[in-house]
């Protein structure tokens, strides 16, 4: 299966000033909460999931590398990979 990288305005992303909108790295405006948008608790989920996702799937990635059946067990690597995993969780948890 190809990867493809979708492009998306850099991280970190930020909630703005009144908490009503997303905003860049270079303050520019990546949503608005309104009535056809999201709430202002999605806003603050989704600059979470956003900030995060590159850790959480390095992590992933991580564990899934040292979990391999070809390669020979090292359990430095799998403690190191698990770190990374409470590492990233704790990014997205409130």
């Amino acid at each position: 299966m190809a990867t493809t990288t979708a492009q998306h305005t850099p991280t970190p992303w930020r909630l703005g000033r009144w908490g009503t909108s997303i905003v860049g790295p270079a303050g520019d405006v990546i949503a608005l909460e309104g009535p056809h948008a999201a709430p202002e608790h999605d806003l603050a989920f989704i600059v979470r999931a956003v900030n995060a996702h590159d850790a959480l799937v390095e992590a992933l990635q991580a564990i899934l590398y040292e979990t391999n059946e070809e390669r020979r067990w090292d359990i430095q690597g799998f403690l190191n990979a698990i770190t990374k995993a409470r590492a990233a969780l704790a990014q997205v948890e409130p």
